[in-house]
């Protein structure tokens, strides 16, 4: 939701607001909503023929305000602190006007604790990185994700970085509305607890340590439910595209899994991983309905 309200202040001086006649400025500000159209913390940034001209956090009460040079047409982009995006609206902004801008968020997804495992021959130094689309933020990640990751993969799918080992490359993005409803829900399985959603990991032909970390990643979060229905996502490159540096093969698969009180579709085949020489794999979650 946008509500826009303009009005050119006079006199010269300068007003509460922070805009001023005689001068190049415009002022742009309002709050931040969440669907529930409570106030929502975050950054909203302005854009500039597909540049970024700059950015600003809201207070506590999801307020905002943005001094931008007049005369020029802007992208306003939005974020809240779960990596959610508004829809971007444009502004003409003129010389010497206030703009109120409030801003209502849409909800999204976030691929959760996609566990990335490599497997070179030997010690090899690499970069890793991820291919996200515009609406897309890095939520967390272990290590810190920054522009990229840059370490040692090791043979036993550890990465070494900093001088610190980490048992696999850990991460968590935010995923559009476009991309959530791409995601494919006409084939899976039914499952009545952690158990059985681990089982189907392990179905899938990760190692022993990586459907361990599945389950210890899961068993506190997962959402209590009588049931689920998990949907596999084998094609996952238009959410998070990776990108190595040497490059290495990876397998991935991330589940849809949604609440499910009752549940009769069909078991799905189950295509194991590829698993030979040097290769990756990755399993990651998406939570949608709880």
């Amino acid at each position: 939701m946008f509500l826009l309200m303009m009005g050119c202040v006079g006199g010269g001086e300068p007003t509460d607001s922070g805009a001023q006649c005689g001068s190049t400025e415009g002022f742009v500000y309002g709050h931040l909503f969440d669907e529930s159209a409570a106030f929502s913390t975050g950054t909203i940034e302005a854009w500039q023929d597909g540049e970024l001209v700059t950015f600003v956090e809201t207070d506590s009460q999801g307020a905002y305000e943005l001094n931008l040079e007049g005369g020029f047409e802007y992208v306003l982009t939005a974020w809240n602190d779960e990596g959610c995006y508004a829809p971007d609206t444009t502004l003409t902004l003129l010389e010497c006007t206030e703009h109120e801008i409030d801003i209502r968020f849409e909800g999204c997804d976030v691929a959760d604790k996609p566990n990335l495992y490599l497997y070179p021959e030997s010690p090899t130094e690499m970069t890793v990185e991820l291919g996200l689309a515009r609406h897309q933020r890095v939520v967390d990640s272990v290590p810190d994700y920054g522009d990229g990751w840059s370490g040692v993969a090791l043979p036993d799918g550890r990465w070494e970085q900093d001088g610190q080992v980490h048992d696999f490359l850990f991460y968590e993005v935010s995923v559009t509305r476009p991309q959530s409803e791409s995601l494919q829900t006409e084939r899976g399985w039914c499952a009545a607890d952690l158990a059985e959603i681990t089982e189907l990991v392990r179905a899938h032909g990760f190692t022993e340590r990586e459907t361990q970390d599945f389950w210890d990643g899961w068993v506190e979060d997962l959402p209590p439910a009588d049931g689920y229905v998990v949907y596999p996502q084998r094609r996952v490159r238009r959410m998070a595209e990776l990108t190595l540096t040497p490059r290495l093969p990876v397998e991935r698969l991330w589940l849809v899994v949604e609440p499910a009180s009752t549940c009769s579709m069909p078991p799905t085949a189950i295509a194991p991983l590829r698993r030979e020489g040097a290769h990756g794999v990755e399993w990651g979650v998406i939570l949608r309905g709880f």
